[in-house]
């Protein structure tokens, strides 16, 4: 789908652009050196404009964050952020204990041999 997009994009936009001019040429005093320069220009004001929303997109996303910031709510979530992400490692390390004995060698190991580990695992899918 995105490749027709890409395709539909490359054929109509030249085209746009030939219809611009056609239109400039019909409904303008223009003289054709100053028509051809502005069909000549649209490649590069279509770059610009591309560099420049995409530049302005990364822009509005940042200024996102710091406008966030202001609200009292946001600052009170963001203050109690390592007080989670302490708890989230204390439940993990308890899961990992709780867990953990029960794999055996790649709990225990010190240099686990993955090779092996997946042909004992696939010899098990085989047997069930």
């Amino acid at each position: 789908m995105l490749t027709e997009k890409v395709v539909f994009c490359i054929v109509m936009v030249p085209i746009l652009w030939l219809t611009y001019g056609a239109l400039l040429y019909c409904f303008s005093s223009l003289d054709g050196p100053a028509i051809a320069l502005a069909i000549f220009s649209m490649p590069l004001f279509a770059y610009l404009g591309v560099v420049v929303a995409e530049a302005g997109m990364i822009d509005w996303k940042e200024l996102r964050v710091y406008l966030m910031r202001v609200f009292p709510s946001t600052r009170r979530r963001m203050a109690a952020l390592p007080q989670t992400q302490r708890t989230l490692q204390k439940d993990l390390r308890e899961f990992i204990k709780a867990i953990g004995p029960g794999l055996g060698e790649i709990y225990y190991g010190k240099d686990v041999d993955w090779a092996t580990i997946r042909q004992k695992s696939q010899l098990e899918k085989k047997v069930d």
